[in-house]
């Protein structure tokens, strides 16, 4: 069977402003939709992948690479909590498969939060590349910045704002949030997003040829355009090479 397969996160919250401005003046602004989280159709979505595909397609799942945003953390729970193996598979969270710095929903929350929702649900969780990069902070730097800093030099554009936001009393998220909005700030196709899928891919690579299994990337429209240059639906798989 094929080894190696990429799966965009189901409907979020986010995708379905888009489909319904009325309640929603601008989704991309709207820090209600920081981190946003799956709509009930997103979850239907998640339990028919999980009965089409996941059972006839990837009996020998061992591994889940997946984006510490919130919205792929839920798809690849709901995908794979019913497969035999669930125990078993090693879900590891890769700060590089996040989305591309560009609107409310990539906003990433407290990663200490994420981590408290979804321990209990992952019984074996690897956030060993989220403490890397934590490491590799600068000193006084907010962790909750994780994502920002992971933007590379493109960071320097939006942190003298986010950081006088944050003096000004607004939380973290809504610091960032007002700042990418305040600067049109879009890291989607840059260089720093490429290098990105770069190490993805590396960890993918270093995963087979560690293991007989499958591995599964569970992340987010734009980074897979950049890294198969295909346009994904939510919850839509793909095998990769």
């Amino acid at each position: 069977p094929t080894r190696l397969f990429i799966v965009r996160h189901a409907q979020s919250q986010y995708n379905a402003a888009y489909l319904n401005y009325k309640e929603y003046l601008n989704p991309d602004s709207d820090p209600r939709l920081i981190d946003a989280i799956l709509t009930e159709e997103g979850e239907k979505q998640c339990l028919k992948a999980s009965k089409d595909f996941v059972k006839s397609e990837l009996p020998n799942l061992e591994t889940v690479i997946v984006s510490p945003l919130r919205r792929c953390l839920q798809t690849a729970y709901l995908l794979f909590r019913k497969h035999p193996n669930f125990k078993d598979i090693r879900f590891v969270i890769h700060p590089n498969l996040r989305e591309g710095l560009h609107a409310s929903c990539d906003v990433a929350q407290s990663f200490e939060t994420t981590l408290a929702q979804f321990a209990p649900l992952l019984p074996n969780l690897d956030t060993s590349l989220m403490l890397g990069l934590f490491s590799e902070m600068p000193e006084g730097m907010s962790k909750d910045l994780w994502f920002v800093y992971n933007c590379g030099e493109l960071s320097h554009e939006i942190l003298p704002l986010i950081n006088d936001n944050i003096s000004s009393g607004e939380p973290v998220d809504k610091a960032v949030l007002k700042a990418i909005s305040k600067k049109h700030f879009c890291e989607h196709h840059s260089q720093n997003m490429l290098r990105r899928i770069e190490r993805v891919k590396n960890t993918a690579r270093e995963v087979l040829a560690n293991s007989e299994g499958q591995v599964v990337l569970v992340g987010h429209g734009v980074i897979f355009n950049n890294m198969v240059h295909a346009h994904l639906k939510n919850c839509e798989f793909k095998a990769v090479q």
